[in-house]
């Protein structure tokens, strides 16, 4: 029987979530005539990937009737999406009490900022110079109503967004040189680039699956002192072989490497590629494990996926003989590689009944 593993020395705690999605419902995506591009991208992943029918929930879209659903999902207002952002990092720190917010004020505090799809303002609809660079560089409202000084960078890493950006608060927080980072991130959920990686499909999907896309903006408040929190750790980037065999085999064994009798679920990021989803399956069968897919119950939020186990954490089950329970999140990346992200959540039990996540 495996021996429990004590959580890593380089693990950090997190002390403040929010993640934030559009009130309104889906909207079904229907082509038209309007921008042939676009049209043209969707015929293309729907026949490669399978998928039927494509729902999209995105930030700022139009309720006038009399506009085109493909004109109001893809000229959706991304100033609603910036706000978002805003109040997930207040929503953030108002999570904190008093105590840990003089602490944070009078410490040193990055940013790390994080996107899905890199400089892709130009795809938005009648967007100015300034908002072009709080999307594309740096939220600009948040550095200045935070006074963050001490570190700021964006990360570019596509569907490993966040993945990568929490990679950069880990070394930061594990350096010594910053006490505290502030974490945030926004998906677009771009029709034009969600049909655009569909179109790559290697794999068909089950016949008349849907895809529902769902944009989110997330905020993090990360500490390497504190004495309670989710505590957070990423374990080495590994890359599977080609031969979908043997990756099977190598992410099975990555899969027991990891897994301890606290670990209660894994939980697949799943990345949009059905090969991805293929190759998981593949491996449960070596490894058989109380799997959950997190894009099957929240929809897909490209680089963000993997914070859905956060939402997650109320509905695992937690045996009683569990005092330090464990989760692992798998999230592959769409070239054969990928991350495995480690949570213990916070051991006091009423705490984490009661925090924003649930």
């Amino acid at each position: 029987m495996l021996s429990t593993k004590p959580i890593p020395p380089q693990a950090v705690k997190m002390v403040g979530f929010s993640l934030l999605q559009p009130a309104s419902a889906a909207m079904a995506y229907q082509p038209d005539g309007f921008n042939a591009w676009e049209s043209q991208l969707w015929y293309q992943a729907s026949r490669r990937s399978g998928i039927s029918q494509w729902l999209f929930n995105r930030f700022g879209t139009s309720t006038d009737s009399s506009i085109p659903v493909s004109a109001r999902l893809r000229e959706a207002d991304y100033r609603a999406g910036l706000r978002a952002m805003e109040q997930a990092c207040t929503q953030a720190f108002a999570s904190l009490d008093r105590q840990q917010m003089q602490r944070i004020r009078h410490e040193r505090t990055a940013l790390v900022y994080f996107d899905c799809w890199g400089e892709s303002a130009l795809f938005e609809a009648g967007v100015s110079w300034r908002d072009a660079l709080s999307l594309d560089l740096l939220p600009a409202s948040i550095v200045r109503d935070y006074n963050l000084k001490d570190f700021s960078c964006k990360v570019q890493g596509e569907h490993q967004g966040f993945l990568l950006a929490l990679r950069v608060a880990i070394d930061q927080l594990n350096s010594g040189s910053i006490d505290t980072v502030l974490l945030c991130g926004l998906y677009r959920s771009l029709p034009l680039m969600v049909f655009s990686q569909h179109s790559a499909a290697s794999v068909r999907a089950a016949k008349g699956t849907t895809h529902t896309s769902v944009e989110r903006s997330a905020a993090l408040i990360l500490r390497k002192t504190a004495d309670e929190g989710v505590a957070l750790h990423l374990n080495d980037y590994f890359l599977l072989p080609a031969q979908p065999t043997l990756a099977a085999q190598q992410l099975a064994q990555r899969w027991q490497q990891y897994w301890t009798p606290e670990c209660c679920a894994m939980l697949g990021a799943i990345h949009t590629s059905a090969a991805m989803l293929s190759l998981e399956q593949a491996a449960l069968k070596i490894k058989p494990l109380p799997w959950h897919a997190l894009t099957t119950t929240y929809g897909d939020s490209g680089c963000i996926n993997p914070l859905l186990a956060l939402l997650h954490l109320s509905s695992v089950r937690i045996p009683a003989n569990h005092p330090s329970p464990q989760l692992l999140v798998n999230a592959l990346d769409g070239n054969g590689a990928g991350w495995l992200m480690s949570i213990w959540p916070d051991a006091r039990r009423d705490r984490w009944e009661k925090s924003l996540w649930r």
